[in-house]
């Protein structure tokens, strides 16, 4: 009987655990994810996207530009 409770005082441990991780993850991560979320959907609503110009050249592949910045893709 004993090793049973110890089983069932484990378990309830163990679910108060993850419901703490779950409120920790909802009330201080979600909000912060959320709003990025968000924002980069605006931005992608209004036509805005964070590359300012995608240029293909048929030689080097792909260059994205953005303000002072290139990338290439080859």
């Amino acid at each position: 009987m004993k090793a049973a409770t110890g089983e069932l005082n484990l378990t309830v441990i163990t679910i108060v655990a993850i419901g703490a991780v779950i409120a920790f993850f909802t009330a201080f991560l979600w909000p912060n994810i959320q709003r990025n979320i968000e924002e980069g959907w605006d931005d992608i609503d209004q036509n805005r996207p964070d590359v300012d110009e995608a240029i293909v050249v048929p030689s080097t592949g792909v260059e994205f530009t953005s303000g002072n910045y290139t990338m290439s893709v080859k």
